[in-house]
């Protein structure tokens, strides 16, 4: 199972060379050459969703706007028909009113704030398993924090249904030594991805006025899906100043088939 978390920032003006429309190609490129199974993806406006389903018919898109019409910019996860069942999924508003649309903490950014949920089933092995999209908010750690909790509690939820290895991905806007993050290990899930690589790096340019690259997006796996053997690492092509994203990609390839993995 090829899994990737992709924050595919959305257009905005005074993205110059990476303006989406130029960056769009490249994407589809990468996602043909990798062929994952599973992506989550954030920042999906629009007419960015209409271009990846217009252009990835192999896969089944779910999720959908952040808004109270249930437009504006998305959540999806993109699931490979070929290797992949969709079984069900859901989305569900970070707030104390999570199925009222457009809701949100009193304390958060403007940005109302979703998750997008997948039970799938991949082919090759019969296993079961879940994925939850997030996107945390980029103003308030209270918010985050809020978010993460009633994720996890979300999670409790479902597995009264089925217990199953579970995934949480997504862009957190969080580091690792966050009170998000810890909470996320506290809870027995571990991030796939590689430790101490950074993730946002804002065009090649870094975060704030020192141009650091930050670690603020994440695999985490639960003790279940850790059982399997895994491989992380990042999607960090760029071409002619171009870049997938102002995000690396997070990857993770887990083998169903075989047991021997566990991280701390």
């Amino acid at each position: 199972m090829y899994i990737v978390t992709f924050n595919l920032r959305g257009s905005w003006a005074g993205d110059g060379i990476n303006a989406f429309r130029h960056r769009a190609g490249e994407i589809l490129d990468k996602i043909d050459q990798e062929a994952p199974d599973i992506m989550a993806f954030q920042e999906v406006s629009p007419h960015i969703r209409q271009y990846l389903e217009r252009h990835l018919p192999e896969y089944n898109f779910v999720g959908h706007g952040r808004n109270a019409d249930l437009g504006g910019e998305a959540l999806a996860i993109a699931v490979r028909k070929s290797t992949t069942v969709l079984l069900s999924s859901s989305v569900f508003w970070l707030s104390p009113t999570p199925k009222v649309p457009g809701s949100r903490f009193a304390d958060q950014s403007e940005c109302p704030r979703i998750v997008v949920s997948a039970l799938l089933a991949d082919k090759q092995s019969g296993l079961k398993l879940y994925v939850y999209n997030v996107h945390l908010d980029h103003i308030g750690e209270g918010a985050r924090v809020a978010g993460i909790k009633q994720l996890m509690e979300q999670i409790d939820s479902d597995r009264q249904f089925l217990k199953a290895p579970t995934f949480v991905l997504g862009d957190f806007n969080a580091d690792p030594d966050s009170a998000t993050i810890r909470y996320c290990k506290s809870l027995g899930f571990a991030d796939l991805a590689p430790a101490g690589e950074a993730t946002f790096h804002n065009f090649g340019r870094g975060d704030g006025d020192d141009g650091r690259f930050v670690k603020i997006d994440y695999i985490f796996a639960d003790a279940a899906a850790r059982q399997y053997k895994s491989e992380g690492f990042l999607w960090t092509d760029c071409s002619d100043g171009i870049y997938l994203s102002d995000h690396y990609p997070v990857a993770a390839k887990v083998d169903l088939t075989k047991q021997g993995r566990m991280s701390s």
